[in-house]
């Protein structure tokens, strides 16, 4: 039987026991606020993101992964994986798929 990774990125917001349940590789956005970059879901969570947000005065930006990571990503599973599908944000609302 043929396995198949499945990749996205952070902006999916998956809950952690579904990503745990079916093996689901996430990649960071990185969220920027002023000077302070910070990889999403790993160094915020979406609690600390709303709270920046609505206390903050600096309102954040995002920036998509290196392609470095995604071809990392995917070398690594094509050892262990028969296909790999990659679920990613919209290209209308960000360069992650380019």
């Amino acid at each position: 039987m043929a396995k198949t990774a499945i990749i996205t990125d952070s902006s999916a917001y998956l809950p952690d026991d579904l990503v745990q349940q079916f093996g689901i590789h996430v990649i960071p956005l990185t969220v920027i606020f002023g000077e302070e970059t910070l990889l999403d879901v790993v160094e915020i969570d979406i609690t600390e993101f709303h709270r920046r947000l609505s206390e903050g005065p600096i309102h954040p930006s995002t920036t998509q992964p290196n392609p470095e990571d995604f071809t990392a990503l995917f070398e690594k599973l094509a050892k262990d994986y028969d296909g790999i599908v990659a679920v990613l944000i919209s290209s209308e609302l960000s360069g992650t798929v380019n």
